[in-house]
């Protein structure tokens, strides 16, 4: 399910989840669930029966799992083709300390967006293929006059993917959630991560980029 940075804001998500019940077929949705029984329900409230999946039931059937699912609407009841699915993890807060150093491992975004009563964060980070580093990734909160930010950090246990060969690397999807109500209250609220950027030479470069969420 790898694609593009592309940052999916509620409004986005709208037009590939909020109209489906104007469309007989449409291919290749990508959209928040949640596991409601036998079902999965969007955040927008609309129930998909799965009738074709390729993920296997034992798989996904979680009660009140969250995933980034890729499936086929094939008919006006929301009937589904299930094809991919990516599980959301827990989002857990830890306060930032700017005394402290924190790890600048490069991450790719895809989803920065509040939908379905949580804030959804979800991006690519890239690491080196056969290893067994665990590349963790962690979540740090920092007021500033009703300004909150959210730190991203990678920490790639000292990968440098700047002079790493292409074929040597692997991208892993990771997907996480928080409920909107275990976020304090703020005015502004912007994302900070690190990216890899071409400077012109053909040798990519750190940088750091952020992003406002709302």
């Amino acid at each position: 399910m790898r694609k593009h940075i592309l940052f999916i804001v509620c409004g986005l998500l709208a037009l590939t989840a909020c109209k489906l019940e104007d469309t007989y077929t449409q291919t290749n949705v990508q959209d928040l669930v949640t596991v409601k029984g036998d079902n999965l329900i969007n955040d927008f409230g609309y129930t998909l029966t799965v009738v074709q999946d390729a993920v296997g039931r034992a798989n996904w059937q979680v009660e009140d799992a969250r995933y980034f699912a890729l499936y086929d609407v094939l008919n006006r009841q929301l009937d589904i083709n299930l094809k991919e699915m990516v599980r959301s993890r827990y989002l857990v807060f830890f306060d930032y300390d700017e005394s402290e150093e924190y790890p600048t491992d490069p991450i790719e975004p895809y989803l920065a967006a509040f939908s379905g009563g949580f804030l959804n964060v979800g991006f690519y980070i890239t690491k080196a293929k056969n290893t067994n580093n665990a590349h963790p990734v962690n979540f740090y909160l920092q007021m500033d006059n009703n300004h909150l930010y959210l730190h991203v950090v990678h920490v790639g246990n000292g990968e440098d993917l700047r002079f790493m060969s292409k074929d040597d690397l692997t991208y892993e999807q990771r997907l996480y959630h928080v409920p909107v109500d275990e976020i304090p209250h703020y005015n502004q609220f912007t994302m900070v991560y690190h990216y890899l950027r071409d400077n012109g030479s053909g040798t990519p470069v750190l940088d750091e980029e952020s992003y406002n969420i709302r």
